[in-house]
């Protein structure tokens, strides 16, 4: 038994982000490697969404780690409230987090983009006299009918698509070969 809840412990600590207790990177790629097996076994549709919270980083120069991680915390908890129950939110890095978006077809994504937006925006995080706007910059990858791609190769088509935002700070493409 105890052998059990050790495993068990291990998997838990293993793709968990100890900062904003969000999945790590290793935690998300699960989550996204079990979609896409749904997506390849019935055709489910599925999206993949990468938000940016560039100000998050420039906290750091006056509050230091410990202003990043309560902002990255602020971040990840107005993410996780502004999806829906059955998505998941995990954490990339100081200033970016990924999402697997199940059954989220191209109509649904107006509907996830603003909504996320108008949350990260109108709940700022205050340090004191200083305020930190969370504006977003989103991209989101669909899935599309016929097209074989993990996980690793979806998260590097959409950072590499991050890198060219929009000034309205949304993206959304379609995975293709």
């Amino acid at each position: 038994m105890e052998k059990g809840t050790l495993r068990l412990q291990l998997d838990v600590l293993s793709s968990t982000d100890i900062v904003t207790g969000l999945p790590n990177t290793n935690g998300i790629l699960q989550t996204l490697d079990a979609v896409i097996a749904r997506h390849n076994r019935a055709g489910e549709a599925f999206g993949v969404m990468l938000v940016r919270v560039p100000s998050v980083t420039t906290i750091g120069e006056h509050h230091g780690r410990a202003g990043v991680n309560d902002a990255l915390r602020h971040a990840g908890a107005l993410i996780a409230a502004g999806l829906r129950r059955l998505d998941t939110v995990g954490r990339l890095d100081d200033s970016a987090f990924l999402s697997v978006l199940p059954m989220l077809d191209e109509d649904g994504c107006e509907t996830v983009v603003t909504r996320l937006s108008k949350l990260l925006v109108s709940v700022p995080m205050t340090f004191g006299r200083d305020r930190l706007e969370m504006e977003p910059e989103i991209t989101i990858a669909l899935s599309a009918p016929d097209v074989d791609m993990d996980s690793q190769m979806i998260v590097s088509r959409l950072l590499e698509k991050s890198e060219d935002t929009p000034s309205d700070g949304v993206q959304i493409f379609t995975l293709s070969e």
